[in-house]
């Protein structure tokens, strides 16, 4: 799948004259479960990472909706799975849509009065990988530790600043592991039992706070001798 935050419009486009057969879907599109009113915004219709028909929303003044006219593309003449990506030009990211096509050649799917609901689900990085939808924080581990231990955090396709921050039992700041804005993904962040000048300190219980917008969560962790 395609990716993250993107600098510009994702390069989708497909060679028309190399297929010998066609369909048409006529939809509304779902972005984070609002109907997309940016002309902007695109559908593209994908074999595996091959693009096989892109197309923008646009207004229907009878209707008072954006709809999507999208021409998919084969050289089956029926049942290619076709799966669908649509670019949020807002957030600049490219979603998966949870809906799915089987090619039919002259295929007619949806309708100005009554169009296919294209609904977004999963968001990617470059690499392919699902990005978080939320903010998170987990258990550390292991816990209890010694000398060091490991804290996993999500960081959704917002990204954001984030603060991950130790306290000992009294309150009073140990370390800050994590103060700054943050790509979105999947994260870790590893505690060496350390304090912010370096200093070991004592076995015990402690505290791990989390801050990003929108988002606060406190845990606990043990550190063993």
């Amino acid at each position: 799948a395609d990716p993250e935050k993107l600098d510009s419009t994702p390069g989708w486009s497909v060679q028309v004259g190399n297929f010998q057969h066609n369909m048409t879907v006529t939809a509304v599109l779902k972005v984070a479960g609002a109907e997309s009113i940016d002309e902007r915004d695109m559908v593209g219709a994908f074999v595996g990472d091959q693009c096989r028909g892109v197309a923008q929303p646009v207004y229907i003044e009878s209707l008072q909706r954006y709809e999507v006219f999208l021409m998919v593309h084969s050289n089956e003449a029926s049942g290619e799975g076709i799966t669908l990506r649509a670019f949020d030009a807002g957030e600049a990211t490219v979603y998966d849509i949870t809906e799915a096509l089987t090619f039919e050649a002259d295929g007619v799917r949806g309708s100005v009065q009554a169009p296919v609901v294209l609904t977004t689900s999963e968001v990617h990085d470059s690499e392919g990988s699902i990005l978080p939808k939320v903010f998170a924080l987990g258990q550390n581990r292991p816990n209890p530790f010694n000398p060091k231990t490991d804290i996993d955090y999500n960081v959704p396709a917002s990204g954001g600043k984030v603060s991950i921050k130790i306290y000992d039992v009294a309150g009073r700041l140990v370390r800050t592991l994590v103060d700054d804005v943050q790509t979105p993904g999947k994260k870790t962040v590893t505690w060496n039992g350390r304090g912010n000048r370096g200093e070991g300190v004592a076995a015990g219980l402690y505290f791990y706070r989390m801050t990003a917008p929108g988002f606060e969560k406190t845990m606990k962790l043990i550190m063993i001798k």
